[in-house]
């Protein structure tokens, strides 16, 4: 079998297990357009300054994202290969109870955030400011897409980002060359996330280093985050690559939560686990949240992804607004390019995540003030 893997792969992706099927990463080469290539200094858009990070400073420049260039890897018969970016989710389709569910009783020592909370006054955030602006979207119900895994194929994240917006694109900690990547999808009109890794169930599948896991002192744990929320600025808030583990661990879960409600961040849980404890936990510590409904593309092909969006759109209408999460592959860029120009037409308002985290926290302080004056 022949497969073929970025030029310095070993070391950014294979070194972390990152292993790729010859369908899934042969790239359909594509020309870096002038549009598309990085500009000659750094974004007013990004933050270069906050928070600090030991890899990039404000005065590094900034030059062209190019291509990778491919070298062949020849697999010997019988050792298989095997995609490493996601897990299998336990439930490709999550429609929740509305008002959100109530914590578990594991968790009844965590006291509830005040409901004297002003969302207005949150604007100076870094969830608030470093969100994308969106209009007014009337009634009509909103959707959000979140791209996971963002930055290591960078011929395929150049896709994700030359699609209309705004999508909310989660970008790899690990990956290289993070600030011009950024850059370019903040002046796309994308918004910006990080994407942690957190420990799977699996313990065969490697999520990549830094990894948050159950188990780890605290000062393990807010180390490695730490770490991660340093790699560049501009985000809102992270959400969890792999961690079908870890988020069911309401230990770790709440230090997590703590260190966001510290530094302004939301977190979106992008769900791997049903039993998971995240969305919960950050509703207790008082984090911004926002839950993913549906995996577009656990199933990589053109037909599920369209298939997918379709139980998107059905549970927006019913809800108000839904999260979809993707994946940067050939189907979910094929479908994406499709259905996002007709979104509107079809009577939806297409959100950054940012804009779906309000509308709940709209919803549950509306929830608590109509329990508090029964």
């Amino acid at each position: 079998m022949l497969l073929y893997i970025a030029a310095g792969g070993m070391a950014a992706g294979i070194g972390y297990g990152s292993v790729w099927t010859a369908a899934q990463f042969i790239p359909k080469p594509k020309p870096v357009t002038a549009e598309l290539q990085a500009p000659a200094t750094a974004s007013p858009m990004v933050s270069l300054a906050e928070p600090p990070s030991p890899f990039v400073t404000a005065g590094d420049p900034i030059s062209p994202l190019r291509l990778p260039k491919l070298r062949p890897v020849i697999l010997l018969e019988g050792e298989g290969v095997s995609h490493p970016y996601e897990e299998i989710p336990h439930e490709p389709v999550y429609e929740p109870e509305h008002p959100p569910r109530q914590m578990p009783e594991h968790m009844n020592d965590v006291e509830a955030p005040s409901t004297d909370m002003d969302v207005a006054g949150e604007e100076n955030l870094p969830w608030r400011r470093n969100a994308v602006a969106v209009p007014d979207t009337g009634d009509r119900p909103l959707i959000a897409i979140v791209i996971d895994d963002a930055g290591l194929d960078k011929d395929r994240t150049l896709q994700i980002i030359n699609l209309p917006g705004p999508m909310t694109i989660s970008f790899l900690p690990y990956a290289s060359r993070l600030r011009d990547q950024v850059s370019l999808a903040r002046e796309n009109g994308h918004e910006i996330m990080l994407h942690v890794s957190m420990e799977p169930e699996n313990a065969a599948l490697d999520p990549g280093p830094h990894v948050l896991r159950v188990g780890d002192s605290e000062a393990v744990m807010l180390e490695n985050l730490s770490w991660a929320l340093g790699r560049f600025s501009g985000y809102v808030g992270i959400n969890n690559h792999m961690g079908s583990k870890f988020t069911t661990d309401a230990g770790g879960m709440r230090i997590v939560m703590q260190e966001l409600q510290r530094r302004g961040l939301l977190f979106v849980d992008s769900r791997t686990n049903r039993e998971t404890v995240a969305g919960a936990m950050a509703r207790s510590i008082g984090v911004p949240v926002a839950e993913r409904n549906v995996f577009l593309d656990h199933k990589a092909t053109a037909e599920a992804v369209t298939d997918q969006l379709r139980q998107l759109e059905e549970i927006a209408r019913k809800r108000g607004h839904a999260v979809g999460i993707g994946h940067p592959r050939d189907a979910t860029i094929e479908v994406l390019s499709a259905w996002l120009p007709t979104a509107a037409e079809k009577g939806f308002a297409l959100v950054p995540i940012s804009a779906v985290v309000l509308e709940e926290q709209n919803l549950e302080l509306s929830a608590r003030k109509a329990g508090e004056s029964r």
